[in-house]
């Protein structure tokens, strides 16, 4: 995800019921039976074609993750954009 917030192109995030959750203490296993454990929700990203801050990535607000509330409560750097100097 950092990746895409890093490219600028990312408009919206948000996310949506998956799977259910799985612990790491009951885990659930893939096709190759490998392990996996999850919060059970899913990734909604929207992009668009003109470049996106971090500040200006919308909320889409339909569930709620640890990773969403994490990034809210993150502090950005105020310094202003090279064009803004």
């Amino acid at each position: 995800m950092e990746d895409l917030i890093y490219s600028q192109q990312l408009a919206k995030t948000g996310w949506v019921k998956g799977v259910g959750a799985a612990t790491r203490s009951k885990p659930r296993h893939n096709l190759t039976g490998d392990p996996y454990f999850t919060a059970g929700l899913r990734a909604v990203l929207v992009f668009d074609r003109r470049p996106y801050s971090f500040e200006e990535i919308q909320s889409l607000d339909w569930e709620e993750s640890a990773v969403s509330t994490r990034l809210k409560r993150l502090e950005t750097d105020r310094q202003a954009d090279f064009d803004e100097q």
